[in-house]
């Protein structure tokens, strides 16, 4: 149970439980104020049979559509950092921290463990030239 723990904290940071919220916030807001304007222009513009039926197919799935992929865009950078980590750290670069970077040698494990998760998103997140 504690080894998830440790598994689930490396792979977040401090605000993504934050980012989460106020991404599925506004995606719901994004979804209601999308069905209840196409609702309302729905039963305004036709009889309220065809209204209903046009809300049903058309108006209800758009909504829950945009609602979505507004909530996909604000959470990209969650899954390119989750992707990052999935990828095994190379030991090529451990080797040359082992060898060149004197206070790697001098941290516990457990900063290590820290210190190449976040080169890792670093050299992932970052493109040198």
């Amino acid at each position: 149970m504690e080894m998830e723990a440790s598994q689930t904290s490396l792979c977040s940071r401090p605000g993504d439980r934050l980012e989460r919220q106020v991404a599925t916030g506004l995606s719901v807001g994004a979804t209601l104020v999308c069905v209840l304007l196409g609702s309302l222009w729905s039963f305004s513009h036709q009889p309220r049979g065809e209204a209903l039926r046009f809300c049903l197919l058309v108006v209800f799935p758009v909504g829950i559509s945009v609602g979505y992929l507004l909530r996909s865009f604000f959470l990209r950078g969650q899954r390119r950092r989750k992707r990052i980590l999935a990828e095994p750290f190379s030991p090529l670069w451990e080797t040359i921290l082992a060898s060149r970077v004197v206070f790697y040698i001098a941290l516990g494990e457990e900063e290590k463990t820290r210190f190449r998760r976040d080169l890792q998103l670093f050299l992932g997140e970052k493109r040198i030239t």
